[in-house]
């Protein structure tokens, strides 16, 4: 009598390979971040104008922020300006630099559940922290455009985005079955 191993196993894997291919992988700030480190990180993906109030503008001339004879204390309200944050993209330009090395990760994850009997939530889990792995390698390159030399005055990091590491250190990967 011979003993079939090959179809149990042909239906596992095909069963995992279903589980993951139904399985969404979300790599940045997560949701669930606080409000101000989510407003933080939309600003430097897609960059900003912030209308700068009369308040922003004495903190900024206080800062040393403007050169005093010209652009610092107008009077209140008389002049209109803007701050530009000019845009940093980090998760976007990250994925799209890493392009082929996300792939690769995926085919060595499918890899692993036929060779080595992983589950679709291991393969996740592990395309999940390499692809956090590769956005972070990308966060830590220099973005462009570089900091301001007035940013750089005030700044103890030469690297954009990367000051006190919170930014960075919520970069994150969540994982939704296909149901969700």
């Amino acid at each position: 009598m011979v003993k079939d191993n090959i179809t149990a196993e042909l239906s596992r894997i095909k069963s995992e390979l279903a589980a993951l291919s139904g399985m969404k992988i979300y790599v940045g700030i997560q949701g669930d971040a606080d409000s101000e480190l989510l407003k933080i990180a939309r600003v430097h993906e897609y960059g900003a104008e912030i209308e700068m109030t009369d308040k922003m503008r004495r903190y900024m001339g206080a800062k040393g922020f403007f050169d005093d004879y010209k652009n610092y204390s107008p009077p209140a309200g008389k002049v209109k300006g803007v701050v530009k944050i000019p845009e940093r993209s980090f998760i976007r330009a990250g994925f799209a630099a890493n392009k082929d090395k996300l792939r690769e990760i995926y085919k060595i994850a499918v890899a692993h559940v036929i060779k080595d009997k992983w589950t679709a939530q291991q393969a996740a889990d592990s395309i999940g922290a390499q692809a956090v792995q590769a956005v972070h390698d990308y966060f830590n390159t220099q973005l462009k455009p570089p900091k301001s030399e007035i940013t750089k005055k005030f700044s103890t990091q030469e690297q954009p985005l990367f000051e006190t590491g919170r930014l960075y250190n919520s970069i994150t990967y969540k994982i939704e079955n296909g149901s969700g």
